[in-house]
């Protein structure tokens, strides 16, 4: 399973605005977030209306507003966001994009793709969007975040 490029500017948005949160800022506007995760303006904004109305991040209209981070929103577990915005079966799904591919009818990688999906999903399910933002600090360019 690959993400979507909507998910990983989604994923790296969220980080990038829990990691500004543990700098201190308290709201950042949308310029920042698009220029601090090298993702193009207008795909960023989308995005984050998206978070907002999902209740990951909450948005403030006007001076010094911007978008923050929900408070429970650090402890999200990336596989959260990834089934939120690819959908239920996002895990499931065949590499090679066929619809009918199963246990029952396998494409011709079904079986090892099951084993690296199965690791794929349990990442996914330990990491959390406050680790990746903690990680990318200690790596300051893990996601190409400006500083």
């Amino acid at each position: 399973m690959i993400l979507s490029k909507a998910c990983q500017h989604a994923i790296r948005a969220l980080v990038y605005i829990q990691q500004q949160a543990s700098e201190g800022e308290s709201t950042i506007g949308i310029k920042a977030i698009a220029s601090g995760t090298n993702s193009p303006a207008p795909i960023t904004a989308k995005i984050l209306k998206d978070l907002v109305k999902h209740g990951l991040i909450n948005s403030k209209k006007g001076p010094g507003g911007g978008f923050s981070i929900s408070t429970e929103t650090g402890g999200t577990n990336v596989i959260d966001v990834v089934l939120l915005l690819e959908g239920k079966d996002a895990m499931k799904k065949c590499p090679f994009g066929i619809p009918h591919c199963s246990d029952d009818n396998p494409c011709p990688a079904h079986n090892e793709y099951k084993v690296i999906r199965a690791q794929m999903t349990e990442l996914f399910e330990k990491l959390t969007i406050e680790e990746l933002s903690k990680n990318t600090e200690a790596n300051k360019g893990l996601f190409g975040f400006n500083s």
